[in-house]
C-alpha cells in the first residue's frame, strides 16, 4: 500500500515546493549582487537525506526532497558568483502549524513530539530565524549547498539507551 494514488495531488506538491522554490530564486537572482548574495529554502523532516522517508507524507516529501536537490545544483551553478544556497530543515518548531495538528491528533501526542528528540524540547521560530540570518550573513558566507537541520537533534535519532537517561 501507499505510494502515489493521486497524480493531481503530486502535482500540487511538485508545483508549490521545487517549482515556487526555484522561480523565487530565479527571480531573487535578477536583483542579486555577486559576493552579496544568499539563497534559503525551508524544507522537513522525513523528506531530506539526513533521515528515512516518513511514509505518509510521500507526496509532499518528495517534492521537498528534489528542492533540497534544486538547492545543492543552484549552489554550486552559483559559486562563482559567491552567491550561497542552502535548505533549513526545520524540527518541532512551536507554531500555529503544531496547534493545528494538535487538534487532529491530540494535544498529548503532539506535545510528545519534542520529547523524543535528543534535546527534549520545542524548537521556537525565532530559532529558526536565527539559522537563516547566520546563513545570510557575512559569517556563513562559505557555507552553501547543504541542508542544515536546526532541529534539537531529531535528525540524529534517538539511541534506545537515551530513554533511560533523562537530565
Amino acid at each position: 500500500g501507499g505510494g502515489i494514488k493521486n497524480l493531481d495531488t503530486y502535482d500540487y506538491y511538485q508545483s508549490v515546493y521545487p517549482k515556487c522554490f526555484t522561480w523565487c530564486a530565479e527571480e531573487a537572482l535578477q536583483r542579486m549582487e555577486d559576493g552579496n548574495g544568499a539563497i534559503i529554502g525551508i524544507s522537513s523532516p522525513g523528506c531530506n537525506f539526513n533521515q528515512q522517508p516518513a511514509l505518509g507524507y510521500d507526496m509532499p516529501g518528495q517534492a521537498k526532497a528534489g528542492m533540497e536537490v534544486i538547492a545543492r545544483y543552484y549552489a554550486k551553478r552559483l559559486a562563482q558568483r559567491r552567491i550561497t544556497c542552502n535548505i533549513i530543515i526545520p524540527g518541532a518548531v512551536r507554531s500555529k502549524a503544531w496547534t493545528k495538528v494538535a487538534g487532529m491528533m491530540g494535544t498529548d501526542q503532539v506535545e510528545s513530539f519534542a520529547e523524543k528528540t535528543p534535546m527534549r524540547c520545542w524548537i521556537e521560530p525565532t530559532d529558526i530565524g536565527n539559522a537563516v540570518a547566520f546563513l545570510c550573513s557575512p559569517q556563513g558566507k562559505f557555507i552553501t549547498g547543504v541542508s542544515l537541520p536546526v532541529d534539537g537533534g531529531l535528525h540524529l535519532g534517538m539511541p534506545s539507551s537515551y530513554t533511560s537517561q533523562k537530565n
